[in-house]
Formats: structure tokens, C-alpha cells, sequence
């Protein structure tokens, strides 16, 4: 993403991109203290900040969304790897067992104010008076500089079956004249509006008589090969037919005297004629 400054003239003028080099950590606090910046035109109170899960591990920020849904925000500096989609879930399916008690006393850590209710906190932050189901329903939104076309296209495919997955690219710019810098945020997941590329295949061997007689008699010759060069003992010996690389036919048989010559009798175009029809 590009981001212009418009001149006294009409002219465009370019503000150059800046470098992040701060960690995760300062993305929470920008984002901590405007959760309205998360999603656009979707407004989140939040209830926590690392939030630890019953594995562990530490959800970045959780809130919860106008209509009651608890919304995980997890943020990767860097470019976003897939497995983070996977992480997400696993934070998601740690919220979904949260009741409203839960949710509360979270809550009240965060804001270190034991008389808040929930409903009622609730209800301030989003200027309604109706009350709402909580944690009905849960929704993942990935923070991430860039995030990488796989991550995009999981989550579009988790929403499109019903999985609310949101990814939120950020980018930073300076401010011209070296006064400061600007932080750029867009909605990335779900617009991709083209189709797949090409879809390739590879195809299938064709089977022909002759190719699959020929290796055939590579297997005789492999066998009688063997039977020559070991002993007469109790040994095992393979039995495969094969079509361009593919196995039509495998059994292993106990090698005793005139086995070999029994199964050299069978006729490979019995098993041909098998495998067209």
C-alpha cells in the first residue's frame, strides 16, 4: 500500500515507507490504545492483554465485538508464516470455553477494577442499552506487516465457511520533513476477487500391450535372475507387474523347486486385459 500527500497544486507526492524496528510489543501498545484502528468500522472493547491460555501459551490482545463475539487479536512482526492461522485457532477454541464469569473477571483484571460488570462496561463502550448473548461466537483478526497470500487465503477460506478470520496489513511511512511517521492499516483478507491460477495436473501413465508385456518380461528376467544367482533354499520371491511406474500386480510366494517355472506359465495379458476393462 501506497500513501500520497496532496500538494497546494494537485500533485501527488509520495511519503517514503519507514522502517519497523520495534518488536511486537509497541504494535500492542498502539493498538491497545486505539482498538478502534483493529478493524474498520468495528469497534472492540478489550478485556485483556496477554491473556494466558490453559496451554500456555499467550493470546496478544482479546476483546469483545458490539454483538457479544469474543475476538482474538494475535500480531506477528514480519512477515506472518502460516502457522500462525493455526495458533489463532487454538487461541479461538481456548475462548470459545470462556462463560460470561470468565469474561468478567478478565475484565476486571485488565481495567484493575473490581466493581465492573460486563454488561454494563459494555454497554458504555458501545452506547446500547439492549442486552447481548456473550461469547456466542468467537472471531480471529491477524495483525501482521506484510501478511503473507497463504495466510489471506486460509482465512478467507475459514470465513467463507463460517469462521470469522479477519487479516489486517500495517505499514509505516514518514511524515515528510522528518516530524514523525505514519502507521497505514487495511482489511487484507477476503478480497481476493480473481480465480486460482492455472490448475495442473499431471497425467495419467497410459497403458499400451506392448509397454506393459515389456515389463513383464523385465520381471521374468529379474526373477530368473535371482534363481540362478541364489541358493535353492526356502527364500521369498516377488511377483510385480508394473505400467509406467505404477504397480498393477503384487504377491509374494515361498520359493520352493519349480515355483519359479509355475509362475513363469501365467499370462501377463490376462492381467493386461483385467486392468482396461
Amino acid at each position: 500500500m501506497k500513501l500520497f500527500g496532496i500538494e497546494s497544486d494537485g500533485g501527488l507526492t509520495p511519503y517514503p515507507p519507514s522502517a519497523f524496528d520495534e518488536g511486537e510489543a509497541i504494535i500492542e501498545d498502539w493498538l491497545e490504545s486505539n482498538p478502534r484502528a483493529i478493524l474498520e468500522d468495528d469497534p472492540l472493547l478489550l478485556i485483556g492483554r496477554q491473556v494466558r491460555t490453559d496451554r500456555g501459551k499467550r493470546i496478544d490482545l482479546l476483546g469483545v465485538d458490539r454483538a457479544g463475539s469474543v475476538v482474538v487479536v494475535e500480531l506477528k512482526r514480519g512477515r506472518t508464516p502460516r502457522d500462525v492461522v493455526a495458533q489463532a485457532l487454538e487461541y479461538a477454541a481456548f475462548a470459545a470455553r470462556l462463560d460470561v464469569d470468565d469474561l468478567e473477571k478478565l475484565l476486571r483484571s485488565y481495567e484493575n477494577d473490581e466493581s465492573l460488570g460486563l454488561a454494563d462496561r459494555h454497554g458504555e463502550h458501545f452506547g446500547i442499552r439492549e442486552s447481548v448473548a456473550f461469547n456466542k461466537d468467537q472471531r480471529i483478526v491477524i495483525v501482521g506487516q506484510p501478511v503473507a497470500p497463504e495466510v489471506r487465503q486460509v482465512a478467507s477460506f475459514l470465513s467463507s465457511k463460517g469462521i470469522g478470520v479477519a487479516c489486517v496489513e500495517f505499514n509505516l511511512f514518514e511524515e515528510r520533513g522528518g516530524g514523525g511517521r505514519l502507521l497505514s492499516m487495511e482489511v487484507v483478507a477476503g478480497d481476493e476477487t480473481t480465480k486460482p491460477g492455472p490448475v495442473v495436473s499431471d497425467s495419467r501413465p497410459v497403458l499400451t500391450e506392448a509397454g506393459f508385456l515389456e515389463r513383464c518380461d523385465q520381471e521374468r528376467e529379474k526373477r530368473h535372475d535371482t534363481a540362478r544367482s541364489g541358493s535353492h533354499g526356502s527364500r521369498r520371491v516377488s511377483r510385480t507387474l508394473r505400467r509406467a511406474g505404477e504397480i498393477v500386480l503384487c504377491s509374494s510366494v515361498r520359493r520352493v523347486p519349480a515355483a519359479a517355472d509355475a509362475l513363469d506359465q501365467l499370462d501377463p495379458r490376462r492381467f493386461y486385459d483385467a486392468r482396461r476393462h
